[in-house]
């Protein structure tokens, strides 16, 4: 075991050492990915989220499941709890290592929901590779030989911690319910969370793409209950990722068999238990070995993309602007995100988004838009930030509003803020 392995998981760039005989790194995974609230977590979390009134702005989420879940997130690594302010006290949740690298799995689910999944009540937004300038798709490739990979050309096997046993999460996880979401569809990413942001959905996904097919395989394997082993079949049935193929007639012997949906969802199953295996560490060695055929070697999985062919790093890939202009002050640049953070800073402010708004001569003024607790004026914002920004830097208008407009994967819509301000200008807000 080498020096990147901490016995307790509380270093978020180690590894964390589990128990000999216990769950093994795929279970582990399961257990802590395998939770439709964790994800959207992350997921606002790549998006630039930080503090608990985003967060529960941003997702439909109760004040109980948000804290639990944070500090697990912080429990388990993944975030870095950093208190920003004493009185009333106020924390910000920062990716770590062991969450940043989670950023070719989101990548993955992105690119199969755009491609797979048209139901979306927003657009997903445009992924651009800055090495190459073009929008992109990745492609998983292998990083010994460079070549593409795909589920028929990966050989895969029970590694020495390896068992369905030690690969099932020991916990059950009770399910996102109307009650919790408040009865709203999150419109993140609707199936990937129906086959992967329930434990046992993704187990069962896995033993899917294991060649597990008959109803009693499926319970002999993950020992689940038969009721919910029935219960995701139907889902996944209705999603369409998995269709039924009567054998010889006989419905004792029926087979539930990926479609090609289904079978498109493999980079985010390969990607998932990558990271697991990289964060997770057993004594007796890892829960599975995989194999690249084409050449032979132990498959180590990148992203490439597919339009330059290069290997994507995280740094590069960038969600396409929807307002690439700077925002100018006469000659002056200045910073939207600089003033946002002061007007975070305020303790009755729960969201901020700033633009720039036509001014004469031909220039751009800051304009807030400020989600905030009751009572909140525009005369106490006006009066906080003129003791921390310069007169050219401080907003000119402020305006309250009830909730950021944002796309589906959680972006703030600035083009929105922007369109009525923009209205009969020749400067575009699109």
């Amino acid at each position: 075991m080498g020096d990147d392995v901490v016995a307790q998981g509380v270093d978020p760039a180690r590894a964390t050492l589990l128990e000999a005989g216990g769950t093994n790194a795929v279970g582990r995974m399961l257990g802590l990915l395998g939770d439709e609230w964790t994800l959207l977590i992350l997921q606002h979390s790549m998006w630039g989220l930080r503090r608990y009134g985003q967060f529960m702005a941003a997702i439909p989420i109760s004040n109980a499941v948000l804290t639990s879940r944070l500090a697990l997130l912080t429990r388990e690594g993944l975030f870095d709890r950093h208190v920003y302010q004493h009185n009333p006290p106020r924390a910000e949740y920062r990716p770590t290592a062991r969450s940043r690298s989670l950023w070719t799995v989101l990548l993955a689910i992105w690119d199969w929901e755009r491609q797979w999944v048209p139901e979306h009540a927003q657009r997903l937004p445009v992924m651009r590779h800055a090495a190459c300038g073009a929008d992109f798709a990745p492609v998983v490739g292998c990083a010994a030989c460079g070549e593409a990979v795909a589920l028929r050309d990966v050989g895969a096997e029970w590694g020495p911690s390896g068992s369905w046993e030690r690969s099932v999460p020991a916990a059950a996880t009770r399910r996102r319910s109307e009650v919790e979401g408040g009865g709203v569809q999150s419109g993140m990413f609707p199936d990937t969370m129906a086959i992967f942001g329930n434990r046992w959905s993704s187990a069962l996904i896995g033993a899917a793409f294991r060649g597990v097919s008959r109803f009693s395989e499926f319970e002999a394997s993950l020992g689940a209950p038969p009721t919910l082993i029935a219960d995701r079949l139907r889902v996944f049935q209705a999603i369409g990722v998995l269709q039924p193929v009567d054998n010889l007639g006989r419905s004792d012997w029926m087979q539930y068999r990926l479609t090609a949906k289904g079978r498109a969802f493999f980079p985010v199953v390969l990607l998932t238990l990558q990271w697991a295996d990289r964060w997770y560490h057993a004594p007796e060695g890892p829960a599975l070995a995989m194999t690249h055929r084409a050449c032979g070697a132990a498959l180590t999985a990148v992203l490439q993309c597919d339009q330059c062919e290069r290997q994507l790093a995280g740094a590069d890939v960038v969600v396409a602007d929807d307002h690439p202009d700077p925002l100018m002050a006469g000659s002056e640049h200045i910073d939207a995100a600089a003033i946002e953070d002061v007007l975070m800073e305020h303790p009755d402010v729960r969201e901020v988004a700033v633009i720039g708004a036509p001014a004469d001569p031909a220039g751009e003024t800051p304009v807030a838009f400020v989600v905030g607790a009751d009572g909140l004026t525009v005369e106490a914002l006006m009066e906080f930030v003129a003791t921390r920004l310069p007169p050219a830097r401080r907003p000119t208008v402020v305006e309250l509003i009830d909730s950021l407009p944002r796309t589906s994967v959680g972006k703030v819509l600035k083009r929105d803020l922007r369109a009525p301000y923009w209205a009969g200008h020749d400067r575009s807000t699109t």
